[in-house]
């Protein structure tokens, strides 16, 4: 399974790449290997609550640049951590006992979604804002659960600044929320029986895990103009045009 998904995000990179070629655009494309922290969440399954550690989060975004300060982007991030599953099982006498147990697990998002960069004239400083659509994979590592793994669908949200001492390269800064959509196919499960206690993969899950991340990474241009710096630059060149249509 750790193959197929690294499969799966060099297929994503290398469409990316096959995109830039084909349509031969003007537009410049940002490349940005990312680093990271999640801070960790607490949700409800079915019979008690799991929480997914905080962690340690890399990835890369490919983000294309569409004209007026809109982009869209593809990207993959991972992440390793805990699941950490809390099953409420029936004591003798009455009441509940309350069963902890940890799942190492890896979580692979791949994405693709719109961006919008508020571009300032005359500022370094790029502010943006976007959302993303796309896969939540997670993927047990040791083991009864290693290999096994559970799709979901994810949707992202990300506000952060892009800032750019030069042309060719600049530093991102952002915060984003990933919210997995445990529902209409597929969910996390904790239980307990007589044979003993386990979390593990449900079919009809109904909560929705929300992870708050923070990152950032060095952006890298590739290509023609970029939106940024191309408002920047058409500004000086209108207002020299203005000058010298007074002369």
């Amino acid at each position: 399974m750790k193959s197929s998904i690294q499969s799966l995000a060099i297929t994503v990179l290398a469409l990316s790449f096959s995109f830039l070629t084909i349509t031969k655009v003007s537009a410049q494309v940002e490349i940005t290997p990312m680093a990271g922290y999640s801070l960790a969440d607490k949700f409800d399954t079915y019979s008690g609550s799991a929480k997914i550690s905080d962690n340690f989060a890399w990835g890369i975004n490919v983000a294309f640049n569409m004209g007026y300060g809109k982009q869209i982007e593809l990207s993959y991030e991972r992440q390793d951590g805990d699941l950490v599953g809390e099953v409420y099982r029936p004591a003798f006498g009455g009441g509940y006992d309350i069963v902890r147990e940890s799942i190492p697990v890896a979580m692979d998002y791949i994405l693709a979604g719109f961006t919008y960069n508020r571009e300032i004239p005359g500022s370094i400083a790029v502010p943006f804002g976007g959302i993303a659509l796309g896969t939540a994979i997670a993927t047990g590592k040791e083991g009864d659960y290693k290999g096994n793994d559970l799709w979901l669908f994810d949707v992202n949200i990300k506000l952060g600044v892009k800032i750019f001492p030069s042309e060719k390269i600049g530093i991102r800064l952002q915060t984003q929320l990933h919210m997995p959509m445990q529902g209409s196919g597929g969910g996390i499960s904790c239980g307990a029986g007589t044979g003993g206690s386990g979390c593990g993969v449900g079919l009809g899950g109904y909560t929705t895990i929300t992870q708050l991340g923070f990152g950032g990474g060095l952006i890298f241009r590739l290509g023609g103009e970029s939106s940024g710096t191309t408002t920047s630059q058409k500004a000086k060149e209108q207002s020299k045009d203005l000058v010298w249509g007074n002369l």
